[in-house]
């Protein structure tokens, strides 16, 4: 799908530029139950480590499992879609040592008001980027803006501190974010320091 192969392409060129060497790099489509002839061909190129984006969490559980089965011994880094109790338990033991890389879950206060308003429930990877995301448009609107095209324009004016922290469009529209690094060790994802 598009998200995976943009972020492939992006993970790589980057890669390559700090001087990095991909050795190899294979596609599943999202619903694929069996990676094996994938897993096998990267397994060949005898990789150092193995960047896993996927989204599925079901799926990715099972691919998980068959890496582990199939003897890769690479050290794996998943994408945000890795982080979650689908995987710990559908991968079991294939997930330990599992890294997984994820937006920041939000600021403290974010996260501590998200958890009074919605009774006690934790927040998603991407509350906070959603309430940032919601609250800019916001704001845009509140300025005046009210075409797509104008809202457009008015989100590079916006700055405000949100659930992320301080957010503030660059001048391709993004918003520089934090990540957080997890690893899974005794069934669990926890927070690398």
């Amino acid at each position: 799908e598009d998200y995976g192969i943009g972020f492939n392409t992006v993970l790589k060129e980057n890669f390559e530029k700090l001087g990095g060497k991909v050795v190899a790099s294979e596609g599943v489509e999202r619903t694929a139950t069996d990676a094996r002839t994938q897993i096998t061909k990267i397994k060949a190129a005898n990789p150092d480590a193995v960047y896993f984006i996927h989204n599925g969490p079901s799926v990715a559980a099972g691919i998980l499992r068959q890496m582990s089965e199939l003897g890769l011994k690479a050290f794996i880094v998943g994408s945000e879609g890795l982080r979650g109790d689908a995987i710990l338990k559908g991968a079991g033991v294939s997930a330990e040592g599992l890294y997984v890389t994820s937006v920041t879950s939000g600021t403290s206060d974010f996260m501590t008001q998200f958890k009074a308003t919605y009774n006690n429930v934790e927040a998603g990877p991407f509350a906070a980027q959603g309430y940032d995301a919601f609250k800019a448009i916001a704001l845009t609107i509140k300025d005046g803006a009210k075409t797509g095209e104008e809202i457009k324009e008015a989100l590079y004016k916006v700055e405000f501190d949100g659930g992320t922290g301080h957010v503030k469009f660059d001048a391709n529209g993004d918003v520089p974010g934090t990540y957080d690094v997890f690893v899974v060790k005794n069934g669990k994802f926890e927070l690398v320091k």
